[in-house]
């Protein structure tokens, strides 16, 4: 996966694919859907290069403009790592997690 010069994911429904998550792990530029539970943290012209759903023609659009703009590819793959390390991991969950614990406890008690 390091190798790639663009990871792309032209699934129309996933819940959050691993292979997507490896991709960003590793700082490859990602060219996706958004669609399904993968939308919630890919962040088009951030860390990815989104394309409509279904649609091969937008699909081939992007690709074409991630050969024509490698530094700016490169760029998002980078943004894709950090995030994934500050957010996907499973220290991030954990960390997440523990939060809401603490609001519920620290939650003031129903009447």
């Amino acid at each position: 996966m390091r190798t790639f010069s663009v990871f792309a994911l032209s699934s129309l429904a996933e819940g959050t694919p691993v292979t997507l998550l490896e991709a960003m792990a590793c700082g490859t530029p990602v060219v996706a859907t958004g669609t399904g539970g993968s939308g919630e943290f890919l962040d088009d012209e951030v860390n990815c290069l989104l394309f409509t759903p279904g649609d091969a023609a937008d699909l081939c659009a992007k690709m074409a403009w991630a050969e024509d703009h490698p530094e700016r590819m490169l760029a998002m793959g980078e943004a894709a790592r950090r995030h994934h390390q500050r957010e996907l991991t499973g220290e991030a969950g954990y960390r997440r997690l523990m939060q809401i614990y603490r609001e519920a406890i620290d939650a003031p008690a129903p009447p």
